[in-house]
Formats: structure tokens, sequence, C-alpha cells
């Protein structure tokens, strides 16, 4: 794993909602990857924005797929993540905790090449990041 952040990066949103979201993040871009494959955060301002990276080099989501992931309760075809156990709720809650935090989320994804999700924020009221 590693880490790039922007030390001098400002962000005006809730701590614990940006938290969880970074680390749900995360959880699946491990959860997604293969064994010796790489997650990559990085965190820096464009603009006056916040931005936030999270990138793998896993399986990838089929392309087909991409906006359908985003869906509560949508889940790649399982036999691509047998033992997964998971519901198909972590990308659509995401998606919806980025958007309570006045941001957006862009997914971008080749299947069995990695999955980079970005999360753009609102900028602190003083424009500065």
């Amino acid at each position: 794993m590693r880490i790039d952040a922007d030390e001098s990066l400002r962000c005006w949103c809730d701590r614990r909602g940006l938290y969880r979201v970074l680390r749900n993040l995360v959880d699946n871009a491990i959860k997604y990857n293969h064994r010796g494959g790489w997650v990559e955060i990085r965190a820096y301002g464009d603009a006056g924005v916040p931005v936030f990276e999270v990138e793998d080099n896993g399986e990838g989501i089929p392309a087909a797929e991409l906006k359908a992931v985003l869906q509560r309760f949508y889940r790649v075809d399982r036999a691509r993540t047998p033992g997964d156990g998971g519901l198909g709720l972590g990308l659509a809650i995401v998606k919806h905790m980025v958007q309570a935090l006045g941001g957006s989320l862009d997914l971008d994804s080749r299947e069995d090449v990695g999955t980079p999700v970005t999360v753009r924020l609102l900028p602190p009221p003083d424009g500065e990041v």
C-alpha cells in the first residue's frame, strides 16, 4: 500500500463521513485485489477542490457493469468473487455518503487491470485547499 497525501490539504466536511468513505474504498481495493497486488491512496487539491483517489491493480469491474455497481444490491458475477459474502451495498453506500458530503464519485475500472475511484469534495469556505 502506498499513500501520497498533500499534508496541507484542507477539507470542509464531516471527518467521520470521509473516514467511512475512504475506509470502504480501501477495503474494496484490498478485498478485490490479487495476492501481490498494490493499493495506492492519493489526496491532493485540484483548483481549490479536495480530491481523494483510491486505486488498485486488482480484478477490476467489467465496463458493462460500472454504473450498475453503484446501485444498491447489485453484485458483479458471483463466480468472480467466490466466498465473498457481500450484499452489494458497499459502493452504493459510498456513493450516497459522498453525495451527503456534497461531493462526487467517479469510478473508472478495467477488467483484470484495476479500479481507480476518485472522490471530489466541496472546497473549504475560504477557497483554500
